[in-house]
């Protein structure tokens, strides 16, 4: 149309042309079956350029999902392998500590064997030779290898904790106070620690661990008490905040 109209302008056509009717019905038909193939071009050219662009734009955030996804798997797998190297060192500290316990307990067991047998045998056979005094400390000798066999079980059992289920039961910490602080008190007659033990003091968990930290607890105590000139040591329970 714009060529026709400019070729018209510089005279190369006359401005008015007279075309017969049919042919004029023609060249309307031809140049509106043109202009609709052109805006379907047109149309179809702008779609597919929208298309395109969606298409770039989905592609670029289905790449970026995978690479995340490839990140998050290779973190999994890292994970995965850390955590397999983590049980296989502590299987092996395992092994080893419960190794070692034997071979702590092979070792002690011995010589405690020994001086509680020769004790048994001194208060046997020459208890009569010993005074009162004398026949106290023999016991305090006994009672002691006694209590250093059962740490040894205690120390055993111990190791065996991380393979086995611990056993909760109702266990009376006041009672093991007083257990330990009597061992104490015979191990050091010397000592003018006041001890004063809270009745009633119950808690839930497993009776050997709960031993082990009464007597670290209360050891330390003693220890720590005895550069004080009246030292005391108390064992009880306090309520804050309601509980």
């Amino acid at each position: 149309i714009c060529g026709v109209v400019a070729a018209a302008r510089i005279g190369w056509l006359p401005s008015r042309v007279v075309l017969p009717e049919a042919d004029l019905v023609m060249a309307i038909s031809v140049l509106a079956v043109m202009t609709l193939l052109g805006m379907f071009a047109v149309i179809t050219l702008r779609a597919r350029r929208v298309l395109m662009r969606e298409l770039s734009l989905r592609n670029a955030a289905l790449g970026e999902a995978l690479e995340e996804a490839r990140l998050a798997r290779n973190v999994a797998i890292e994970a995965a392998q850390a955590k397999e190297r983590l049980y296989a060192n502590l299987s092996a500290a395992n092994k080893e500590l419960e190794t070692f316990a034997y071979s702590i307990s092979h070792d002690l067991r011995a010589p405690l064997r020994g001086i509680d047998g020769f004790s048994h045998m001194l208060s046997e056979e020459y208890g009569d030779l010993l005074d009162a005094q004398g026949k106290g400390y023999l016991d305090r000798v006994r009672a002691a290898a006694q209590r250093m066999g059962t740490l040894i079980d205690d120390i055993l059992e111990l190791s065996r904790v991380s393979r086995h289920s611990m056993r909760h039961g109702q266990v009376n910490l006041s009672q093991l106070a007083q257990e330990v602080l009597d061992e104490l008190a015979q191990a050091s007659p010397a000592s003018t620690a006041e001890t004063v033990i809270e009745e009633g003091c119950i808690a839930f968990g497993d009776p050997q661990l709960l031993r082990i930290l009464m007597q670290n607890l209360l050891e330390n105590a003693w220890k720590y008490s005895g550069r004080e000139p009246a030292p005391k040591i108390e064992f009880g329970r306090e309520t804050r905040d309601g509980e």
